[in-house]
């Protein structure tokens, strides 16, 4: 009999212990902003990880690496937008000092997350709230803005 109390004891700790490592999991899995609460602010260090692309527009190509080993790479830029957080941010491949932003439909050229790349390749900005159409915009310098479709 203390045999199966002592089985039971175990188990019954081990059960406990998953349940509360599951808990921890949960917690970290947990946006730290909701809709307007995000604009502005890093999709990566704000939890919403679970962004999905929403428009993509691929605009050309550009010349990246040393001189000896360049190579063309597409440029394009995406909408993204995370369930969990309700919120959309750009995601571009594109050159060094390009401008990545959204912009929101109701407010033209009202600009949020807008980030300037250090380098060559992808890049993401900060989030704006996904209550609205917005669309992920890049521009060049010397250039004109291009952006995906209002979504």
């Amino acid at each position: 009999m203390q045999f199966c109390s002592k089985v039971f004891q175990s188990r019954l700790y081990l059960a406990t212990l998953c349940v509360l490592t599951s808990l921890t999991f949960v917690n970290k899995a947990e946006a730290s902003c909701v809709g307007s609460e995000c604009n502005d602010k890093d999709p990566i260090e704000q939890g919403c990880t679970d962004g999905r692309p929403v428009a993509t527009e691929e605009l050309g190509y550009y010349w990246s690496g040393i001189p000896l080993f360049r190579k063309q790479r597409k440029m394009k830029v995406t909408l993204m937008y995370s369930d969990k957080c309700r919120a959309n941010w750009a995601k571009a491949d594109v050159p060094k000092d390009t401008e990545i932003f959204v912009e929101e439909l109701y407010a033209p050229g009202h600009i949020r997350g807008r980030y300037t790349t250090k380098a060559n390749g992808q890049s993401y900005g900060n989030m704006s709230t996904g209550n609205v159409p917005n669309r992920a915009c890049i521009k060049l310098k010397g250039r004109n803005r291009q952006c995906t479709l209002f979504k």
